[in-house]
């Protein structure tokens, strides 16, 4: 199914809903940046502790997708989104309800076979 490039047009002209999603999927990461706000003491044990039990369930994520209407664009975010054994899942509920022009899967790039086979 193609989607017309001009889908979102009115949407960027009147501003009547939200264009752009920044999803946060996970605190969990595989890397420690020394620029990263997860690094606070408080927050790297509380993301130690709890590990992926704070994450939002797919559910809920459908949920928040169903409701949010067309996106043109689609930024997943976290920690390392690759370590979601559901992203694939993921990406599939914002495509099927939100229809994003472009989706964003920003990574640290230390699991190469992980992303190429996630992202595959």
């Amino acid at each position: 199914m193609t989607h017309s490039p001009f889908r979102h047009f009115g949407s960027v002209l009147w501003k009547k809903r939200p264009i752009h999603l920044t999803f946060f999927v996970t605190k969990r990461c595989n890397s420690k940046c020394p620029f990263c706000f997860y690094l606070t003491p408080t927050l790297l044990n509380e993301v130690k502790k709890t590990e992926h039990q704070k994450e939002l369930s797919l559910d809920e994520i459908r949920n928040i997708s169903a409701n949010m209407g067309s996106l043109l664009w689609l930024a997943f975010s976290g920690g390392e989104i690759y370590l979601r054994d559901d992203l694939a899942e993921i990406s599939s509920v914002f495509y099927k309800n939100n229809k994003p022009a472009i989706m964003l899967y920003p990574t640290n790039g230390m699991m190469p076979d992980v992303i190429r086979h996630k992202t595959e």
